[in-house]
């Protein structure tokens, strides 16, 4: 296996009857998603795209959402998240930016590619999800679109070779633009890869585990609850977008459920802890937590801790070109509270080191106590 969707493959094969991905009242199986990923990849061939095409993505919190990014890999293209919420100027730079001629998204959307056109986007097909019972969606508009029913209802024969290399791109994901304009950050089969067999083996995910994908497609900690679960044969449960806002909700999902792993950015957790009434749930599946992206209180991180004591805690840092690459477990809140919580140390296979501004590499905090600088 050297390409992200080879993994799916291969499991399926194995364990063709496992639940893959769960959302609200639906679940699909290992078999399920790789026939409609297969027959999205056809569709997708017979469409025009060749190997190394981008293809975008813009769907909300959905299982056709993960379908789409396994669809676009194996017809050799490169996953080209964009966030729904986005404003129009975002989603025509992004489209623009990467020349995307072709895009998956739904009903609701549409108005934002109508209005783009007159930035001249490229865009020349939409696979649409949702509806298409209304003429009026899809009439008039400067591209073909084509029902997700259609585009996953072909033939489910395996995507011929396309002679990929693991150094070919995989997806392209967009910072926030804070200097003005959103930069594409592009990252290959190999690196993806190389992140994704590494967590597996470092916090022994197995087949039993229930991942809760949290985070965006077009945000990088999808790449771990994605990839991660699916090559260890776990369950993806795809966390409802609005649950974030209803802390308590949100609490009771996570226990209800049985998440064996949750991870997302600390804020999500901070809120959990100061509003989601945790002292009445068991957690009892619970056993890893992943936090990162921004400071974790800890007066909160202790409270997580309290009312999840079966679960390890670790803080996650990374940049979006190296996903993640250094780690902290958190053992004892009050121990850490006196320097607050490192960054830590690199995960297994990876090097991380700082350099000056002359370009030469520093004694760090690492090299001298086992952790890279703190989070202040």
């Amino acid at each position: 296996m050297h390409l992200l969707h080879h993994i799916l493959t291969e499991n399926s094969h194995k364990w063709p009857e496992r639940t893959a991905i769960t959302f609200k009242d639906q679940s699909i199986t290992y078999s399920f998603l790789e026939t409609e990923s297969n027959q999205l990849a056809a569709t997708l061939s017979r469409l025009g795209c060749v190997k190394g095409d981008r293809v975008g993505i813009m769907l909300s919190k959905s299982i056709e959402s993960i379908v789409a990014l396994f669809g676009i890999l194996k017809a050799g293209g490169i996953y080209v998240p964009v966030d729904p919420l986005a404003p129009i100027a975002r989603v025509s730079h992004i489209i623009t930016h990467c020349g995307i001629e072709c895009i998956i998204t739904s009903t609701e959307h549409l108005q934002k590619f109508e209005l783009g056109q007159q930035n001249s986007m490229p865009l020349l097909k939409v696979i649409l999800t949702g509806s298409m019972r209304d003429e009026a969606v899809v009439s008039g508009r400067h591209f073909d679109v084509i029902a997700w029913e259609e585009a996953v209802g072909q033939s489910g024969e395996d995507p011929r070779d396309l002679l990929q290399l693991d150094s070919d791109p995989a997806y392209i994901l967009h910072t926030s633009g804070s200097t003005g304009t959103p930069k594409g950050v592009v990252i290959s089969h190999r690196n993806a890869l190389t992140f994704v067999n590494m967590a597996v083996d470092f916090f022994m995910i197995g087949r039993n585990d229930r991942i809760a994908n949290h985070a965006p497609l077009h945000f990088d900690l999808s790449v771990f609850d994605i990839f991660g679960a699916i090559k260890a044969g776990a369950t993806i449960v795809v966390v409802p977008e609005f649950l974030s806002t209803f802390p308590s909700r949100l609490a009771e999902y996570i226990d209800g459920e049985r998440i064996t792993i949750w991870n997302s950015v600390s804020s999500v957790l901070a809120m959990l802890a100061a509003k989601g009434s945790l002292e009445r749930f068991a957690f009892s599946a619970l056993r890893l937590v992943h936090f990162s992206g921004e400071v974790m209180p800890l007066k909160y991180l202790e409270i997580l801790k309290k009312y999840m004591p079966r679960a390890e805690f670790f803080n996650i840092y990374g940049q979006t070109e190296a996903n993640s690459s250094l780690f902290y477990r958190v053992d004892d809140v009050a121990k850490d509270r006196a320097k607050n919580i490192p960054i830590g140390k690199p995960f297994p296979h990876f090097d991380v080191f700082a350099i000056d501004d002359n370009g030469k590499r520093r004694t760090s905090c690492f090299e001298r106590y086992g952790c890279f600088g703190l989070l202040e």
